[in-house]
């Protein structure tokens, strides 16, 4: 897709499944957003899209400028590489409403490196609604590079794992902004040292969180993560507790990347916790809230809160 362009209501799959095995960046792309010669421009929409089994479902490479372009009601799934790829060294105002990231897979034949990467460089891009979900993510589940301005209502996580030690869910690096509702529901600890947001490199900048919400840190939902149910009653815990366990020790909501340079703030308004029982591991491990450094600053502005599932 290139200049003004519209795209709705299709599927785009390619016919064989696991197709993402041995794909790399910008391979096997379903939807490419732009050219060297003539980029995405204004008034271009792509709506009411399926993508499945690609390397790539949605790529902006980093020679095609990509601006003012509404993308809507876009869901990923099945055996991808990287759900959303956007590497555009020029993206102005474009906006993303109602993406859903999901593998469904949790193979080890498949390498799933990154639900949405937004890298190259940005300014004042929105987003609402975005979901990632259900997978093991090589890389990150969100990669935010060099984006400013940005603007987020609501971003929610859930049923996803890290596969290498020492890595974040989300990653921000040379990035501002504003996310209104953060949520992570039943993520997997699988690794050493894992964060929810990891901030690396920074131009003095600022991440402001309006209310950041966890349930279930490491502890299954019984009704949509029957394999995971299965895992842990072969260790023998039963549905419904807190299995927590010396990762989840290891576990930070902010850390900054080793050796990240220049000053990082985060302010957060409200932050909550949902248990399955109060004064478990599983509530001590949600207070891992910041590891000092001396290039972070963090605010919580209200005391955390804590609920308990019924």
């Amino acid at each position: 897709m290139e200049g003004i362009s519209s795209f709705s209501e299709i599927c785009v799959a390619f016919t064989e499944n696991k197709m993402s095995i041995g794909s790399v960046q910008g391979e096997r792309v379903g939807i490419q957003l732009g050219t060297k010669e003539k980029g995405l421009q204004p008034g271009s929409v792509i709506e009411s899209v399926q993508l499945s089994r690609v390397g790539t479902g949605l790529y902006n490479p980093a020679d095609a400028a990509m601006n003012g372009v509404m993308l809507d009601n876009i869901q990923v799934h099945y055996y991808f590489y990287r759900g959303m790829d956007l590497q555009g060294e020029n993206r102005t105002a474009n906006g993303y409403s109602n993406i859903y990231i999901n593998s469904h897979d949790y193979d080890d034949d498949i390498v799933v490196d990154t639900g949405l990467a937004m890298e190259g460089s940005s300014y004042g891009e929105t987003m609402h609604q975005i979901n990632v979900e259900h997978s093991t993510f090589m890389n990150r589940a969100i990669t935010f590079k060099n984006a400013k301005a940005l603007n987020i209502s609501v971003m929610h996580l859930e049923g996803i794992n890290v596969g290498v030690d020492n890595n974040g869910w989300i990653y921000c690096e040379n990035t501002s902004g504003y996310i209104g509702t953060l949520t992570n529901y039943f993520s997997y600890h699988s690794h050493k040292n894992s964060n929810m947001i990891e901030l690396g490199n920074s131009s003095d900048d600022s991440l402001v969180i309006g209310v950041l919400h966890n349930r279930g840190l490491n502890s299954p939902d019984t009704n949509s993560h029957l394999d995971w149910v299965a895992q842990i009653e072969e260790a023998g815990y039963k549905k419904g507790m807190s299995v927590g366990g010396p990762r989840c020790e290891e576990f930070r909501l902010l850390r900054r990347t080793k050796g990240a340079q220049g000053d990082y703030s985060v302010n957060i308004d409200f932050y909550s916790y949902l248990s399955y029982i109060s004064g478990t591991e599983e509530a001590t491990y949600y207070l891992n809230w910041k590891e000092p450094t001396d290039n972070i600053s963090i605010t919580l502005n209200h005391e955390p809160k804590e609920a308990i599932r019924p």
